[in-house]
């Protein structure tokens, strides 16, 4: 595909004023979405006003006055129409490794119908951004999950010696919630309600084929090696190439402006945000990939040395 007509595919992007809604570093290309998503410039003032006004001026009272209390229901709302979820099926709370315990504990009681996902990824809630949990309607009050905390009580406030669960999906909420990280993905959520799914879908998918594609046709990367599903409906939105190198290859990609993934023993994993890529963003990616091969500069000894978090 040439140049030309990757600008013209991004013709047929997502609304136009999307990508200028996050706060992205200039001359970097961000394929590493699928494991923490960019920031938006909503997110950073809403944590300012929480810090500032909330937290700051009106204290313990925001539990009450800002809706503390109500944050992991909100923002499990805000999820259901992404998911194909219906309302009161989902909320927000605690981590993934977390969640999943409880969820696998709770399926022991009953037939499986839930599911979990993350929300600092394609839903950018930020770093360590809580989770989330979906379990259908029909189920509630069925079983009882195994991480019982106050929060999850019918009558939190009343201190009574027996735990009565929440009546519905609230019972999965365990400790107090995380106000900051809800806060920062409650916001993060605004930019959904406005776009198709589908969409976000498609776009995604037509990026991950337009790298691969470049990646095929350039005998420079014949060394490496797909082994994501050639299905689009079986990868989502990534692509995992083995390499013998590829961690040295992705500090050095790094050093050329395109932040990706590297995951062990040698895979690197380039992933695509439809709200902040374009295909001219992919070409010049790949550009630099090549760039990177042809003058073996992951060859340095700065990149040899394998950092904290890989």
């Amino acid at each position: 595909m040439t140049e030309d007509l990757a600008i013209n595919r991004d013709e047929w992007d997502l609304p136009s004023n999307l990508r200028e809604s996050f706060s992205m570093p200039e001359n970097i290309i961000y394929l590493n979405g699928n494991s923490l998503g960019p920031m938006q410039f909503r997110v950073k003032q809403r944590l300012q006003e929480v810090v500032d006004i909330e937290w700051g001026e009106d204290l313990i009272t925001s539990w009450n006055k800002h809706g503390w209390i109500d944050l992991p229901d909100r923002v499990g709302e805000k999820i259901a129409p992404i998911i194909g979820a219906s309302s009161g099926q989902v909320v927000c709370c605690d981590s993934i490794s977390i969640n999943l315990f409880k969820l696998l504990a709770s399926a022991i009681q009953l037939r499986p119908n839930r599911t979990k996902g993350c929300g600092y990824k394609y839903l950018n809630g930020g770093p360590g951004a809580p989770s989330f949990l979906y379990v259908n309607r029909r189920l509630h009050g069925q079983f009882i999950q195994p991480l019982q905390g106050w929060m999850g009580h019918e009558k939190p406030f009343q201190f009574e010696q027996e735990f009565v669960p929440s009546a519905g999906i609230r019972q999965f909420v365990s400790g107090t919630p995380q106000i900051l990280s809800l806060a920062a993905l409650d916001s993060a959520l605004e930019v959904f309600q406005n776009l198709h799914i589908s969409s976000l879908q498609k776009k995604a998918s037509a990026l991950s084929e337009h790298f691969l594609e470049l990646i095929l046709k350039e005998p420079d990367l014949d060394e490496f090696q797909l082994i994501s599903p050639t299905d689009l409906l079986k990868r989502g939105a990534q692509l995992s190439f083995s390499h013998p190198s590829a961690y040295a290859i992705s500090r050095a990609w790094i050093e050329e402006g395109v932040i990706a993934d590297f995951r062990a023993p040698n895979i690197l994993r380039v992933g695509f945000s439809p709200m902040i890529l374009s295909f001219t963003d992919i070409a010049l990616a790949v550009k630099k990939l090549i760039a990177v091969i042809q003058s073996r500069s992951f060859l340095e000894e700065k990149f040899q040395e394998k950092q904290n978090v890989t």
